[in-house]
């Protein structure tokens, strides 16, 4: 998240580890070849839903809100949120073309093998 209103998250500090941590989890699926399938997209949405549920219970409970950017009582927490569920799937779906053309890089394999999971063959 981006704070806009103090700085709790300094530029050089709390950015840097964000950004370190994020080449990591793709280096790591790069070089254990990480397979990721359309049918499992549910797992990263599901865990955002209920992490944004636990957000609300705790705000709507009398607490104070965690994050200066989602208080929850106001239009700019809905934006992040729909924000978050919309960039959410196209991280997805980027790391899965980037992972899947690595992988064909490095095996020399063609990166149609699975395109069209679901749709049979053709005969004639």
């Amino acid at each position: 998240l981006v704070y806009p209103e103090d700085n709790e998250c300094s530029f050089p500090n709390c950015y840097t580890v964000h950004g370190i941590g994020a080449v990591l989890v793709v280096v790591d699926g790069l070089v254990n070849s990480l397979e990721l399938k359309v049918k499992l997209i549910h797992w990263p949405l599901g865990y955002a839903a209920a992490w944004l549920l636990s957000q609300f219970l705790w705000v709507y409970t009398d607490h104070a809100p965690d994050y200066t950017v989602l208080t929850l009582r106001d239009v700019g927490s809905a934006y992040v949120a729909v924000g978050g569920f919309i960039t959410l799937p196209i991280v997805f779906f980027f790391e899965r073309a980037l992972f899947r053309r690595f992988k064909a890089s490095v095996t020399g394999q063609a990166d149609d093998q699975d395109r069209f999971e679901s749709a049979p063959e053709a005969t004639f």
